[in-house]
């Protein structure tokens, strides 16, 4: 059996804790679901969220672009996995707006991969910043 790191054992279990519920999970609720204790538990946050593994709102802690970036460099081995790397890389579109706080013409000129919910982002942003159709220069 191979050693572990108790440290990094820690960090992977919020990141699943938080990645299985979906939603902003708080500091609180961290504690006494893992049993970190709050001084290992802030210090580890304050690492995940440095490397954006993990993103801090005003609501609680969500998964971070950086977990997106991971998830969707996997190689697919199955039908199940390109279909969660889709979605991870439609939501990490979203995601990459709202965190960017970015205005329609700041995405419209991006490049949007066709055919998927990025593109229909892409065509929205155009149209919102008044730019035809294709207009991606």
């Amino acid at each position: 059996m191979a050693s572990t790191n108790h440290s990094v054992d820690r960090a992977l279990q919020v990141l699943q804790l938080v990645a299985r519920l979906g939603r902003p999970v708080r500091f609180t609720e961290l504690v006494e679901t893992t049993g970190i204790p709050k001084a290992t538990l802030h210090s580890l946050l304050g690492s995940l969220e440095t490397a954006r593994f993990l993103e801090k709102t005003s609501t609680g802690y969500l998964i971070g672009m950086t977990a997106f970036e991971v998830g969707a460099a996997t190689a697919p081995s199955s039908a199940s996995t390109w279909s969660a790397r889709a979605s991870a890389s439609s939501f990490g579109e979203g995601q990459l707006v709202v965190n960017w706080e970015a205005y329609p013409e700041d995405v419209a000129s991006l490049v949007h991969a066709h055919p998927t919910q990025n593109e229909a982002f892409g065509e929205a942003f155009l149209a919102l910043a008044g730019k035809p159709l294709h207009a991606h220069a």
